[in-house]
């Protein structure tokens, strides 16, 4: 399978990865899509990884350089906001990405270079990670959000999908 180039894991049922199966997607280095994804969102389970940590994730995306789309419905806690960077760092091909969980996209901030230059479509679970103190507004994310994805189209959030602040905020600094 090293010249597979899209994997799409559907599930019915609740489903729990162990660590060792999804670093193995590692070395499927001609990827350019990787879904996981719920057939039937009644599942209220869904997908789990229970001892899957983000220093994991960094592992497995580390091989997956031609990586186009991604889209990740599997839930491992904590998860934090390094998930955006190893994705950032390894998979700079990056057109699509839709990711569940809340990311604090308030360290946006401190990052210096453009995070998804080829990144046009983002699906998050929310913008704040539980939690975490306030210290941007939604103004502010939005500008970061137009620098480090300077082409992106479409911002949906999943959490107030219509009415997310962060998004209004983002049409108007991208219009």
């Amino acid at each position: 399978m090293p010249k597979l180039r899209k994997l799409k894991i559907l599930r019915t049922k609740a489903t729990s990865f162990a660590p060792q199966e999804l670093l193995a997607l590692r070395h499927l280095h001609q990827l350019e899509k990787l879904t996981f994804s719920m057939a039937d969102s009644a599942v209220l389970s869904g997908m789990v990884a229970p001892e899957f940590t983000d220093a994991d994730f960094d592992l497995m995306v580390s091989g997956l350089s031609e990586l186009k789309k991604f889209a990740c419905e599997i839930a491992w806690e904590p998860r934090s906001f390094s998930v955006l960077t190893s994705l950032s760092n390894h998979c700079p091909k990056l057109e699509r990405l839709r990711l569940d969980g809340g990311y604090d996209l308030q360290l946006l901030n401190n990052v210096r270079k453009v995070m998804f230059p080829r990144l046009e479509d983002l699906m998050l679970d929310d913008t704040e990670a539980q939690g975490i103190p306030v210290r941007l507004t939604p103004l502010q994310i939005g500008r970061l959000i137009d620098h480090h994805v300077p082409v992106l189209r479409d911002l949906r959030f999943m959490v107030d999908y219509d009415d997310h602040p962060v998004m209004r905020a983002w049409w108007d600094v991208a219009a």
